[in-house]
């Protein structure tokens, strides 16, 4: 989705979802959307797989709201 998309859906404007965008390539040492949604989902299944055995729940879902594309 595109920046003006996720802002339509979220009720925010462009310049927020931009902003946001930039900042998590920056936490995740991504320069795309393709990376951050290739890191997101690699951290989602690590977290599922720790939190399997420890009966603490279902931990990071893929489809935890998180909007890239």
């Amino acid at each position: 989705m595109s920046d003006k998309q996720i802002a339509a859906r979220l009720r925010l404007s462009v310049h927020t979802v931009g902003t946001h965008v930039r900042s998590s390539f920056s936490k995740l040492n991504v320069t795309n959307r393709v990376g951050l949604a290739r890191k997101i989902i690699y951290k989602a299944r690590a977290g599922v797989a720790q939190d399997a055995g420890s009966g603490a729940g279902a931990g990071v879902g893929v489809g935890s709201g998180v909007v890239v594309g």
